[in-house]
C-alpha cells in the first residue's frame, strides 16, 4: 500500500519498526535450546553410568586383591608349600563367589620358591578380572635333606 506524506511517496508495510527490540525468543531458538539441553542431560547420565560401572569393577578388584594377600599370608605362615592345598574357595570367609589357586615356581635362588596366589570369580566369564599376590618361601636345607632320606 502506498501513501503520500508531506509530498513524498511512502510504502507502508506490516513489519515492525527496526528501532524496537524483540521481546522473547522465536520458536526455532527454543527448540534448539531444548535439544541442546536434552543432549547435555543424556551425556551426563551416560557418564554417570560409566563411572558407576567402573566403581563396581574397582571394588571387586580391591576385594580380590585383599583375598589374595590374605590367602598368601596364610600359605606363608604354614611355611611348607608342598603340603598345602593348591586350590579352593573363600567359602569360609563368606565369599563363595571367589576361588583361589596356588602356583609355585623356582625363584632361581637356592632354597627359595616363588609362591603365587591367584584369585578369580567363580563364574567363568572371559572378561572377569583376576588378582594375584606373590611371595617367597625359604625351605631350609635341613628340611630338604630330611625329606629325601
Amino acid at each position: 500500500m502506498k501513501s503520500i506524506k508531506n509530498g513524498r511517496l511512502a510504502i507502508l508495510s506490516n513489519a515492525r519498526p527496526n528501532n524496537k527490540r524483540r521481546a522473547g525468543f522465536t520458536l526455532v531458538e527454543v527448540i534448539i535450546a531444548t535439544a541442546l539441553l536434552g543432549l547435555g542431560i543424556a551425556m551426563g547420565f551416560s557418564a554417570l553410568s560409566g563411572m558407576t560401572r567402573t566403581e563396581l569393577l574397582l571394588r571387586e578388584k580391591e576385594k580380590m586383591n585383599l583375598l589374595a594377600v590374605q590367602k598368601l599370608d596364610e600359605v606363608l605362615a604354614v611355611g611348607s608349600v608342598a603340603t598345602q592345598e593348591t586350590e579352593g574357595s573363600f567359602q569360609e570367609y563368606g565369599e563363595p563367589n571367589y576361588q583361589w589357586s596356588l602356583e609355585t615356581a623356582d625363584s632361581g635362588t637356592e632354597n627359595l620358591e616363588t609362591v603365587r596366589v591367584v584369585v578369580r570369580t567363580s563364574e567363568e566369564k572371559s572378561a572377569d578380572p583376576t588378582s594375584s599376590a606373590s611371595g617367597l618361601v625359604f625351605t631350609s636345607p635341613n628340611a630338604q635333606t630330611g625329606a629325601q632320606q
